[in-house]
């Protein structure tokens, strides 16, 4: 995968698993078993997906994809927190 698109892959799928991890939050605390269960299998997934491909970038030496994982995770708890 070409570099830009890997860094802005990480990205996207960093700041998605920070939103539906403040939406689990707020699932597990109205007891919505069905919502609950079903975001804890999209954050499983999109964790899988973002863990995979960073750790397979860093093993190729590409150190530009960690900032964008930071990245990532910072806007969506930020997304997460103000708009939803």
């Amino acid at each position: 995968m070409n570099q830009l698109i890997t860094c802005l892959v990480i990205f996207v799928l960093q700041a998605a698993m920070a939103i539906l991890k403040v939406q689990e939050i707020k699932y597990n605390d109205g007891e919505d078993l069905k919502k609950s269960m079903i975001n804890s299998f999209l954050i499983s997934i999109v964790a899988l997906l973002s863990i995979t491909i960073g750790v397979s970038s860093l093993l190729k030496g590409d150190w530009l994809v960690p900032i964008f994982f930071v990245g990532g995770s910072m806007l969506g708890k930020w997304l997460a927190i103000t708009k939803f």
